[in-house]
C-alpha cells in the first residue's frame, strides 16, 4: 500500500488527530482489538498464497554491487530538461498508466535494507534493531576527516559560481581532491556548518557522503587548471576565467563589492574529501544506469532512497535532485558508489518562500526548527520520484535511523560545524533534537511499528514470538494506549490457526497453541506460517500496515523466522 498523506486517505480510514490518554483507554484499543477479530476473518488476505522464502536460506546482508566494471559515461544534468520531466512528463505517465507503487525491491528476507553502494547498515553488516551504523566523532578527534594541504597552491578543476549550490572543485598539493563550499556574506557560517553537520548524520545513518570539515581558503591560494570549467545555472560548461574566479570571491568577501569594503582576506569554507574517482554526475531519481552492470533497481524503487525522505524532513533536505547527487566511479574498487550531495542547503539554508517569517530574531534559518512541521506532508521543494513512491514500510525504516540519534550524537554533529556563535550552535541542536521528536510521533501515530522479531524458548518447551514497538521503546507513546493482534494463518490452505491480542512492551506470543498436532509427530513439509500482526491506537483507529512474520516450524530445533513483509 502506497502511503498517502491524511487529506488523501480513503472514505472510514482517515486519521485523526489524538488527544491526552483517558482513562481505560488500554482497555478500550484491547476490545476494539478483538472486535476485529471476527472482520479479519473474512477479510481478503493474501498470506494464502505459497509459501514465500526458502527455510534454510540466510538472509542477505551484503548486495554484491561492487563487481568490476568498465567506466560508465559521464552524464551532465539539465535543468531544462529535468524540470520538464519532473513537472509535465512523468506526472502525465503516471496518470495514463494509472500507476501503482510497487513494494521496495532493495530489501532482504527480513525486510531489511542490505549494505550496498547505496546504503551501508551497522558496522558488522547486522546492526541492533535500533542502533545508529556509526558513531560521530566529536570535534579534534582522530578520526575527523582530513583538511587540504595549504602548502602549496590548490588548482581548481570545476567551479560552480552561481546559484544555492555554488561550489569549487581542487586539488591540493598531496594530489587529494576536495569538494568546497562557501557561506554568503549575509549569512555567516550556515551553509558550511550544513554541510559538515548533516555530512556526519547522514554518514552515521549509512549513506555515502563525503567527509567534510571546517577549513578556510583564500584566493591567492588558487590557480585555474588548464582545462578548468565553468558550471553554468542550467547544466552548461564553459571555460573558467581567473576574473570569474575573482568576482566570486569579491562578491564573498564583502556585502557589497563595488564599494571595496573587505571584511577578510580569507574564507570559511567546508572541504570535502573526494576519493581518487571519476565524477560521472548525479544518479537519476528514476530507472537505473544503463551502462552501469552493477545497478539492477530502479533507483524509484529503493527503500534507502524512498526512508531518505523521512531524514530529509529532518535535516530539511529541501533542494534534493539530481544534480546535488554524485555518481562516482572509483579508480582502485573500479566501480560506481553513489553519494548525497548539496548538504550546504540543509538546516534552513534551502529558501522555499518563507521570507515573511515575522521575526529573523526568533526564526533565524528561514523557519528552521518545529512551528509548521507537519512531517506526513513534508516534500522538497521539487518533485523528487523515490519520495513520492514511499510506502508505509519505508517510511517506518526511515523513522527508525532518525530515533536511533541520541541527544549526545547530535549535539557531537552540531559541534562539528564550528558555529562562532554559541547561541546558534545551541538553536540548531535543539532544534534537530525537537524535529526528530515531532518526525517520530507523527509518523509512529499513523504507522504499524512493531519490529525487532525473535523467536526464543519458554519454560515447558514451549516457544514464544517476542518483538517490540518502536514508539514505546523511544518513549513517545504508552504500552497500554496501542492494542496488538496476531493471527496466525497456514499460506498452503489458508486455513487461521488462532489469534492473540497484546497490549504491553515487550510483546510475547505463544507459538504453542498455533502448532498442529500432526507437525509434532512427523516432519511435515508443510510445517510453514505466517503471523501477521496488526495495531489499533487507543481510540480503536487502525494504524496503516500489516506485518507478517513467516516463521518454519523445525520438528527438532524449534520454529524459526524465515522472513517478514510489511504491507
Amino acid at each position: 500500500m502506497r502511503w498517502r498523506p491524511p487529506g488523501e486517505w480513503p472514505r472510514g480510514s482517515r486519521s485523526t488527530p489524538t488527544g491526552a490518554r483517558r482513562p481505560g483507554a488500554g482497555l478500550a484499543a484491547l476490545g476494539g482489538a478483538c472486535l476485529a477479530i471476527a472482520l479479519l476473518a473474512w477479510a481478503p488476505d493474501d498470506s494464502r498464497a505459497a509459501a514465500r522464502f526458502t527455510i534454510d536460506t540466510e538472509p542477505v546482508w551484503q548486495v554484491a554491487d561492487d563487481r568490476p566494471i568498465a567506466q560508465p559515461e559521464i552524464r551532465r544534468w539539465n535543468q531544462i530538461r529535468a524540470y520538464v520531466d519532473a513537472q509535465w512528463l512523468r506526472p502525465m505517465d503516471r496518470l495514463l498508466a494509472i500507476h501503482r507503487t510497487s513494494p521496495a525491491r532493495d530489501l532482504n528476507a527480513w525486510d531489511a535494507v542490505p549494505a550496498s553502494s547505496w546504503f551501508t547498515p551497522g558496522r558488522a553488516g547486522k546492526p541492533p534493531w535500533m542502533a545508529p551504523a556509526r558513531t560521530i566523532p566529536a570535534p579534534g578527534a582522530q578520526q575527523e576527516p582530513p583538511r587540504p594541504d595549504h602548502s602549496g597552491p590548490l588548482a581548481v578543476s570545476e567551479a560552480c559560481l552561481q546559484g544555492p549550490a555554488s561550489h569549487l572543485i581542487v586539488r591540493d598539493a598531496r594530489g587529494a581532491r576536495y569538494w568546497i563550499v562557501f557561506d554568503e556574506p549575509e549569512a555567516p557560517d550556515r551553509r558550511t556548518a550544513a554541510a559538515v553537520i548533516s555530512s556526519r548524520l547522514l554518514d552515521a545513518a549509512g549513506y555515502p557522503v563525503l567527509p567534510t570539515v571546517i577549513d578556510a581558503l583564500a584566493r591567492e591560494e588558487l590557480i585555474l587548471d588548464a582545462d578548468a570549467r565553468r558550471v553554468g545555472e542550467f547544466g552548461g560548461r564553459r571555460g573558467l576565467t581567473p576574473e570569474a574566479l575573482d568576482r566570486f570571491f569579491a562578491r564573498l568577501l564583502s556585502a557589497d563589492p563595488e564599494a571595496g569594503r573587505v571584511q577578510s582576506t580569507r574564507l570559511r569554507i567546508a572541504a570535502g574529501r573526494l576519493p581518487e574517482s571519476t565524477i560521472l554526475g548525479g544518479f537519476s531519481p528514476s530507472g537505473v544506469r544503463p551502462d552501469d552492470p552493477n545497478d539492477r533497481i530502479p533507483h524509484e524503487d529503493r527503500r534507502s532512497l524512498r526512508g531518505l525522505r523521512i531524514l530529509a524532513c529532518w535535516l530539511d533536505l529541501a533542494g534534493i535532485r539530481q544534480d546535488r547527487t554524485l555518481d562516482l566511479y572509483l579508480y582502485s574498487e573500479r566501480y560506481v558508489r553513489h553519494h548525497l550531495g548539496g548538504l550546504g542547503l540543509t538546516l534552513g539554508n534551502h529558501s522555499r518562500g518563507q521570507e515573511d517569517l515575522p521575526s529573523r530574531l526568533l526564526y533565524p534559518l528561514d523557519g528552521f526548527g518545529t512551528r509548521g512541521l507537519d512531517p506526513i506532508t513534508w516534500s522538497p521543494a521539487e518533485p523528487y520520484l523515490p519520495f513520492d513512491e514511499m510506502q508505509w514500510g519505508d517510511a517506518l525504516w526511515g523513522v527508525r535511523l532518525l530515533l536511533a540519534f541520541t541527544d549526545a550524537e547530535i549535539a557531537a554533529a552540531v559541534a562539528a560545524g564550528r558555529y562562532g556563535d554559541r547561541s546558534m550552535e545551541a538553536y540548531i541542536a535543539g532544534s534537530l533534537q525537537e524535529r526528530r521528536d515531532r518526525i517520530g510521533q507523527g509518523w509512529l501515530a499513523q504507522v504499524n511499528s512493531i519490529g525487532g522479531f525473535a523467536v526464543t524458548a519458554a519454560p515447558g518447551g514451549r516457544w514464544s514470538l517476542t518483538a517490540a514497538d518502536l514508539g514505546v521503546r523511544h518513549g513517545l507513546r504508552q504500552a497500554e494506549d496501542v492494542a496488538y493482534l496476531l493471527s496466525m494463518r497456514l499460506p498452503a490452505t489458508g486455513e487461521t490457526l488462532g489469534y492473540q491480542s497484546r497490549s504491553a512492551d515487550p510483546l510475547t506470543f505463544d507459538l504453542s497453541p498455533f502448532t498442529p498436532a500432526a507437525w509434532l509427530h512427523r516432519q511435515d513439509p508443510r510445517r510453514y506460517a505466517v503471523a501477521e500482526l496488526r495495531c489499533w491506537d487507543h481510540t480503536g483507529r487502525a494504524l496503516t500496515g500489516a506485518t507478517r512474520v513467516h516463521l518454519y516450524f523445525d520438528r527438532d530445533s524449534g520454529p524459526r523466522i524465515v522472513g517478514i513483509v510489511r504491507d
